[in-house]
């Protein structure tokens, strides 16, 4: 299907919520108050610290964590608490 669409140069359009994961992978990084870090790493390390729970599509696990996000009202980047991560099959 895909290839279908770059054959005949059809534009795609990709949409979804801020932080919803549009242009992520795991080695995208992720700014913390004091440092960098892969998405991935993060993810991987709440997963162990944390009880985390099986789900369908992988596993979810609650955190305390604040990343800097862009908060679109206020035009600034600012620190945003992140209560739960998922690591996808």
């Amino acid at each position: 299907m895909v290839w279908t669409a770059v054959q005949y140069e059809l534009s795609t359009l990709i949409s979804g919520g801020t932080a919803s994961g549009k242009c992520l992978t795991g080695d995208s990084e992720i700014l913390m108050p004091d440092r960098r870090i892969k998405i991935k790493e993060l993810v991987e390390s709440e997963i162990k610290k944390n009880k985390s729970k099986k789900i369908d599509d992988g596993f979810i696990s609650d955190c305390d964590l604040e990343v800097l996000s862009f908060n679109p009202n206020t035009l600034k980047i600012e620190k945003k608490k992140i209560e739960k991560v998922w690591k996808r099959k």
